[in-house]
């Protein structure tokens, strides 16, 4: 599958949980049972992301520019949530996503070194 493509249904998904959660966030519930499930869920599709659209960017400066721009729809994303009623904003969540966006940058970019891609 093309790597835009795939980075355009990633931010479709993250876009498309975020306004669930804001609208039923009786949703993602069984999270609470997962130890530190939110967070992790923070750290994991923001990662994700990430890879995808530096993925999606050629060049060998793809990652810095993947891990800018998912850093800057992280923090709209999380700010963004202290209009929301059923949604607050969380410095946890922040850092979580954050961390995630830093790990899977420096993951990719030793997965592309070590397959010269």
């Amino acid at each position: 599958m093309n790597s835009r493509l795939i980075a355009l249904l990633s931010v479709l998904v993250i876009a498309t949980i975020s306004v669930v959660a804001t609208i039923a966030p009786g949703v993602f519930s069984f999270l609470k049972f997962i130890p530190w499930g939110d967070k992790l869920g923070h750290f994991v599709l923001f990662g994700a992301l990430t890879l995808a659209i530096a993925f999606a960017i050629p060049g060998a400066r793809s990652f810095l520019y993947g891990a800018v721009l998912t850093a800057v729809l992280v923090v709209i994303e999380e700010t963004l949530q202290i209009l929301a009623p059923t949604r607050s904003f969380s410095m946890l969540d922040l850092g979580a996503s954050l961390s995630g966006v830093l790990i899977f940058t420096i993951a990719g970019q030793v997965y592309r070194g070590k397959n010269g891609k």
